[in-house]
């Protein structure tokens, strides 16, 4: 009779095994770097808007002149800013609603707070679990 070689069966446990510990490894690694992405995009999206209110109160006919709320400098952010889907709730584009006149409390939303004429206002950015990633202020 020919001997026939197979693997046994603690031999594909002991494989088994190290994928799972592998996997364990791997996975919660995978999860953070993604969620490093999704913040670094939101924290674009906020320095666009930092920029956008830059410009607005640079321009001859508005010069020192702060926006009020999001409505009012929505219409000077690029293009490929409003077309940008949250990347935590991607039906979400920021011209729809991602933008908001308050502390943002969701991830992936930006705020702009202006609190007053004389007031250095902030552009707010959440991150994963509701932490905020990124405070940009500047004088008025």
């Amino acid at each position: 009779m020919a001997s026939e070689k197979a693997f046994t069966l603690i031999e594909l446990m002991v494989v088994v095994v190290i994928i799972g510990i592998l996997a364990a490894i791997a996975i919660p690694n995978f999860i953070r770097m993604q969620n490093r992405a999704k913040e670094a995009d939101v924290k674009s999206v906020a320095h666009a808007v930092l920029l956008t209110i830059e410009e607005y109160k640079t321009r001859p006919t508005w010069e020192g002149i702060k926006p009020q709320n999001v409505a009012e400098f929505l219409t000077y952010l690029p293009t490929n800013v409003l077309n940008k889907r949250n990347p935590f709730n991607s039906p979400n584009i920021y011209g729809a609603g991602e933008l908001i006149n308050v502390s943002p409390n969701v991830a992936g939303r930006v705020g702009y707070l202006f609190n007053g004429p004389n007031v250095p206002y902030e552009v707010v950015a959440s991150g994963v679990g509701n932490e905020i990633i990124l405070t940009l202020s500047a004088e008025s």
